[in-house]
């Protein structure tokens, strides 16, 4: 009967701290997403006005971050080897917050310690964006939004 209690006092304190991690990851995220946040709405910016309806259809590029299938393809391999349940569909991309989610996965993994500018570039370019000179004129249009904010 003791050992039964004790199991249970166990699992409960297990519980909270479980309850505690969780809660402390959840507020850690949301100051490290408030830190990009400009960054965040200044791509949203110029890449669809805020639209989260926008679509291009030369590229099937979908929503308010303007999402290619390809991406959405990138954050399921990294999804994957993080060994993560979670996962996005094609039509994820039509949900601001799933885009949003999104962009933190594929900025976590690829850009850890990158500058805004280079964040920028290869959200806009891909993997190389940010030695493409075409992506020095999207650079100054979110660079431009972001000043705004300020």
């Amino acid at each position: 009967l003791k050992a039964d209690s004790l199991c249970n006092t166990i699992d409960s304190l297990r519980l909270e701290i479980d309850t505690l991690i969780e809660r402390t990851q959840i507020f850690d995220f949301h100051y490290y997403k408030n830190s990009f946040k400009n960054l965040l709405d200044a791509i949203i910016q110029v890449e669809s006005n805020h639209n989260d309806s926008a679509y291009h259809k030369g590229e099937d590029a979908v929503g308010c971050l303007q999402i290619r299938q390809t991406m959405v393809n990138d954050i399921s391999r990294i999804l994957i080897n993080k060994k993560s349940h979670i996962r996005y569909s094609y039509k994820d991309r039509w949900s601001r917050k799933k885009s949003i989610q999104m962009f933190y996965i594929w900025k976590d993994f690829h850009h850890i310690n990158s500058s805004d500018e280079k964040i920028a570039r290869n959200w806009n370019g891909g993997p190389k964006g940010y030695k493409r000179k075409r992506t020095l004129q999207y650079w100054e249009k979110v660079k431009i939004e972001m000043n705004k904010k300020l």
